[in-house]
């Protein structure tokens, strides 16, 4: 029996990366899927892809960042599907990757919006729905450098907007448990995603290594585990959120960091 057949979860970020791995999972699973992306081609590829399985989808392109974007996409999610049960705040950005002298305010905002702010108005949005169905779940996604701080040089604004993250988590959770609606966070480690390779990237053309293969096996040193996540990982942690097997958690920050967040 599928878990989540007539659920409805909308998916920021879900065009690639860890969304992308969840919304594949849902589909698995057979929940109704919004997905919200900056990417059209890939949302609409990834649309195309899971509505010939069977899958009930629909892509909207969404900028998390914008408030009108967030609005529609609710409105739309709500037309299409009747009902929002599930939403995970997936959308992240790494950031410009340089010390905070050098960081603009344009640049500050421009994370916090995108991270804390879209999170926010999402969720702000899509309560009054849940409160009406007496149940739902909000998802949000953390980082091991919201609460490790070994990564701290040259990533303030992005370990910021995380540990803000999941902060917020914790307070919703509090605000929102008597009318039953759940809410967690999964606080990955290094996932090997586009935002990954994207910050590979950029240490490369600032000379903090002189290969990829340098600077992933920095990576892999970096965790006690030896080896770093991949998307799915993650995507199952989220499921299990998401399910009823999870129906005793809320307010949890859930790490998947292969250690990381202890050393």
């Amino acid at each position: 029996m599928k878990e989540f057949k007539n659920k409805t979860v909308i998916i920021t970020g879900g065009s690639s990366g860890i969304g992308r791995a969840t919304a594949e999972l849902f589909a698995e699973e057979g929940a109704n899927i919004c997905i919200a992306s900056r990417n059209d081609i890939n949302g609409i590829e990834l649309e195309k892809k899971l509505s010939k399985k069977g899958c009930n989808i629909k892509f909207i392109k969404t900028d998390v960042a914008k408030v009108k974007d967030l609005e529609i996409m609710v409105r739309e999610a709500i037309k299409f599907f009747k009902s929002i049960d599930i939403l995970f705040n997936s959308a992240g950005f790494e950031g410009r990757i340089k010390e905070i002298k050098d960081t603009t305010v344009e640049e500050w905002d421009e994370i916090m919006d995108l991270h804390l702010k879209g999170c926010f108005v999402a969720s702000k949005l899509v309560i009054p729905y849940m409160i009406k169905q007496k149940n739902g779940v909000i998802i949000n996604v953390g980082s091991e450098i919201g609460s490790s701080f070994r990564f701290a040089p040259n990533y303030v604004p992005y370990g910021t907007s995380k540990a803000a993250v999941m902060a917020f988590t914790k307070a919703l959770a509090i605000e929102l448990a008597p009318y039953k609606i759940r809410v967690n966070c999964v606080s990955p480690g290094a996932i090997k995603t586009p935002m990954l390779e994207r910050e590979i990237g950029k240490w490369l053309e600032r000379g903090l290594y002189k290969t990829r293969e340098d600077a992933l096996e920095s990576i892999y040193n970096s965790y006690p585990i030896g080896f770093i996540g991949e998307p799915i990982d993650i995507a199952h942690a989220v499921i299990y959120l998401a399910s009823e097997k999870s129906h005793f958690t809320t307010g949890t920050v859930l790490s998947i960091d292969g250690g990381g967040g202890i050393i």
